[in-house]
This record gives structure tokens, sequence and C-alpha cells, in this order.
């Protein structure tokens, strides 16, 4: 069973590369690398978070993680062995 999946992962990578490997010449450059001031990291998370969209996702994401990892710390362990 593991191989089969094994091999449709393989198989689905290889149709992601041949499905945006047109896509290549529209990349955007890269930039030039700066060194990272703690100023600037803190610039750029604020910017982010200004983004409604990615605040609703990030936080409601967060938020599940929480619960569910507070969840599973209280909730005894099955005894199904």
């Amino acid at each position: 069973m593991g191989r089969t999946f094994a091999v449709a992962m393989v198989v689905a990578i290889l149709l992601c590369i041949a499905g945006t490997r047109k896509e290549i010449p529209y990349l955007r450059q890269t930039q030039k690398r700066t060194k990272l001031k703690l100023t600037t990291l803190f610039t750029e998370i604020f910017a982010v978070l200004k983004n409604s969209s990615f605040r609703a996702v990030f936080f409601g994401l967060l938020t599940g993680s929480l619960v569910g990892g507070v969840g599973s710390a209280f909730t005894a362990p099955s005894a199904c062995g």
C-alpha cells in the first residue's frame, strides 16, 4: 500500500512539473538580498498583518491549532490500544 502511494506521489509531482514548466520565464526576478535588520523584520511583519484576508486565515489556523492541541493534551488516551 505504501509503494502505491509513493508512486502516486511521484506521478503527481511529475505532472506538476510538466504543467508549470512553461511558466518559468514569467516568474519575478529575485531581489537583491540586504542584511536583515530587526526593524526591517518587524516592518515587514506589520505590512503583512495589514492584509485582512491573511489575518483571517492566519489567526483562524492559529486558533484551531491551539484548540486542537489543548484538547488533545487534556483528553485521556483511549483504551483501544
